[in-house]
């Protein structure tokens, strides 16, 4: 599993790659010696969605009945979102903490009393637990094009991707958290980079390590163009993600 994390992040990274109740909250914790309380950490993790990849968010709730989640207003979407931040640390790549931690988020869907869901983006309500096969298609659907579109949009934020490359990342970043652990093997990864930028992730690699700078300056060239990113911008990713 860590080697499957690791390969998704990098071509994530280098290659371009429900709203909650009122009460519960959490105690608090530690970073480097730094104290943090919950509220304090909310407020930290909310800043960073807004400084570090462009989000228009604002904290609207960090204590609810779900422990170590806040819940966040996303005026681009116009939705509540709940965020599971009870594993972040301060300091860590967000973006990255967001590719890990997807399954764990709730995109607009709002309960109810009565055992019921409500979007109020397509107005559907979805009975929780006697849920028709009809809805419960509906909302697998909706839910994995919201989360489709929250991935383009942290890849257009975080590297400057453009957007039908981000929109490609971010599908197949999906279909990698979705998929059952070895489903994918690293040719899969291989193949998905040639597509998205001419080169595979093991091309990168092997041509960096061999210190062939006039091949792998070419890759990067050919990548920044395929992908709507600067030269620089994509060679400062590789150096930083691909090759550690």
């Amino acid at each position: 599993m860590k080697m499957f994390k690791a390969i998704l992040v990098s071509i994530l990274a280098a290659v371009t790659l429900a709203a909650c109740g009122g009460g519960g909250g959490s105690g608090s914790t530690s970073v480097g010696g730094v104290y943090y309380t919950h509220a304090e950490l909310a407020r930290e993790f909310v800043y960073r969605l807004q400084a570090d990849l462009g989000y228009d968010v604002e904290l609207v709730k960090d204590n609810t009945l779900q422990t170590n989640y806040i819940v966040v207003y996303d005026y681009d979407y116009g939705t509540y979102d709940a965020y599971y931040i009870g594993s972040y640390n301060v300091g860590e790549n967000l973006y990255n903490y967001l590719v890990n931690h997807e399954s764990y988020f709730y995109y607009d869907l709002i309960p109810e009393t009565g055992n019921y869901y409500y979007d109020p983006v397509t107005g559907t309500r979805f009975n929780k637990i006697a849920a028709t096969g009809t809805n419960l298609t509906t909302m697998k659907a909706f839910e994995q094009e919201y989360a489709v579109m929250k991935l383009a949009k942290n890849a257009v934020a975080q590297y400057g991707l453009s957007e039908e490359a981000a929109n490609d990342v971010a599908r197949f970043s999906y279909k990698m958290q979705t998929s059952p652990e070895g489903t994918f093997k690293v040719e899969d990864y291989d193949n998905f980079a040639a597509e998205l930028t001419g080169s595979t992730v093991t091309e990168f690699q092997n041509d960096f390590k061999a210190g062939n700078a006039a091949s792998l300056a070419d890759r990067i060239e050919r990548a920044a163009q395929a992908t709507g990113m600067g030269p620089e911008a994509m060679n400062a990713l590789i150096q930083d993600v691909f090759m550690k």
